[in-house]
């Protein structure tokens, strides 16, 4: 499974997806197997495969929340709000009875965005409401970023700049090769503290 995620890593989905797949038919089912080969599948753009692999492990893994949150994420990304709805829906009532912390928030985040694509805005904001609760002992730097990123959805600017930064942090940006570029360069710049001079601004986001 390591080198299929380092295949990832580098940028080889298809090599990535062979080694998965290999693995797969070779012994018994393994949920977090097919989760990362579904995690591969969307990262490539493929969303009804994606789907019906999240909702294989799904069934294979009926308490799991996270299968369910991901199938939510595909069937939001095609367009289908309502399943999508359903989905999330599952994954946060798999949340609650386990009791879990983590994963909670973005979960939240997910539910609530889609209720606002569907309109239903006293909802969606019920559950990003609740999404910031579950956020506040965050320590996992995509947490911290989907915070970030809600908090700036909000207007809360100084602080949601600041959770945005955990962006650079995570294992997606990691895998973007070059992002790497790009987040050595922010390291090296001198931060601007509103001195006079000369600002060079450079494109960052939407470099993967």
């Amino acid at each position: 499974m390591q080198e299929g995620a380092k295949l990832r890593q580098e940028g080889d989905l298809l090599g990535a997806i062979r080694i998965f797949e290999g693995l797969a038919n070779q012994g018994p089912y393994e949920p977090e197997l097919w989760m990362q080969l579904g995690e591969t599948v969307a990262q490539g753009f493929d969303f009804p495969r994606a789907l019906r692999i999240y909702a294989d492990v799904a069934r294979v893994a009926p308490s799991a929340p996270e299968p369910f949150r991901m199938a939510g994420m595909v069937t939001e990304q095609m367009g289908e709000y309502e399943q999508a709805y359903t989905w999330y829906t599952k994954a946060l009532k798999n949340h609650r009875a386990a009791g879990l912390r983590t994963g909670l928030g973005l979960c939240l985040t997910n539910l609530g965005n889609c209720c606002f694509r569907m309109g239903l805005d006293r909802e969606g904001a019920q559950h990003h409401e609740n999404a910031f609760q579950a956020y506040r002992l965050a320590t996992d730097p995509v947490e911290i970023y989907a915070r970030g990123m809600l908090k700036l959805a909000y207007g809360k600017w100084r602080s949601g700049w600041r959770d945005f930064e955990a962006r650079l942090q995570t294992p997606q940006s990691r895998r973007d090769r070059l992002a790497h570029l790009v987040h050595a360069r922010i390291e090296k710049a001198p931060q601007w503290k509103g001195q006079p001079g000369r600002v060079v601004i450079f494109a960052e986001m939407g470099s993967g």
